[in-house]
């Protein structure tokens, strides 16, 4: 060390700095990085456990037997239109089930 300090002299003290700075630079740089990756991950976690709430509460939603109707109002998936027991209307297509 004294030799660096003799060969550099007046220089020793702002070769030190610059390589304090750039350490710190580097250092400063990969916290920020890592910082963003966990929010990147945090985010998408967010994003799957929303769309896995969504889903399970669609799937909770009770599955009708009869939907009631004057009129044929267009096809409904799972669903026939016909004259039944309980009237007209959208009947539950034990079939396709």
């Amino acid at each position: 060390m004294e030799s660096f300090l003799q060969e550099y002299g007046e220089y020793s003290q702002f070769i030190v700095l610059i390589v304090v700075l750039v350490i710190g630079t580097i250092t400063y740089g990969g916290y920020t990085y890592y910082l963003k990756q966990q929010n990147i991950q945090n985010v998408n976690n967010n994003l799957n456990n929303d769309f896995k709430q969504e889903n399970s509460e669609q799937s909770k939603q009770p599955i009708l037997v009869f939907i009631p109707s004057n009129e044929f109002k267009g096809g409904r998936k799972g669903y026939k239109f016909s004259q039944g027991p309980k009237g007209l209307g959208y009947y539950l297509d034990k079939k396709q089930k």
